[in-house]
């Protein structure tokens, strides 16, 4: 099981990743990713929940970053409060609903799937109480508004 203090090896890893596909190398993002996952996907919630969300990010095909989004909120549902606030999550639990649902709602729009992409936007609309809202849209694809509303 992966060590679950604040900042464990699995989540450095996966941090340098996203450092790695913010730095446009998405096949390096891939590649430093990929083999963690046997690693996370039966350990802490919170590390599978960055696993996945950070992994949809890096995918080629939009079904496989649907995929991913998917998992990363199914395993939002073992996150604990105590869990989340060790992590430095505003909002705790709840502070982390948006941006999933957000991701879902472009991953639902990739794929064509209009009524799932609205319904997540509007998820995520309801629980950005929890974080800034100017934060929420910085973080996210361009033009998630014109294609969910």
């Amino acid at each position: 099981m992966a060590d679950e203090s604040p900042l464990s090896s699995v989540q450095e890893q996966i941090r340098a990743a996203v450092r790695l596909r913010e730095a446009d190398d998405v096949g390096g993002a891939y590649a430093l990713l990929a083999p963690l996952w046997p690693e996370v996907e039966h350990g802490d919630a919170f590390d599978r929940l960055f696993f996945a969300h950070s992994f949809a990010d890096v995918q080629a095909w939009p079904d496989e970053e649907l995929r991913w989004d998917l998992i990363a909120l199914d395993a939002l549902g073992g996150v604990t409060e105590e869990r989340a606030a060790d992590q430095g999550v505003h909002g705790g639990v709840a502070g982390l609903r948006p941006s999933l649902h957000l991701n879902l709602a472009y991953s639902y729009a990739r794929v064509g799937d209009m009524d799932s992409a609205q319904g997540h936007y509007r998820l995520a609309l309801s629980d950005v109480d929890a974080l800034d809202h100017e934060k929420l849209r910085a973080g996210h694809p361009a033009g998630v508004d014109g294609l969910c509303r």
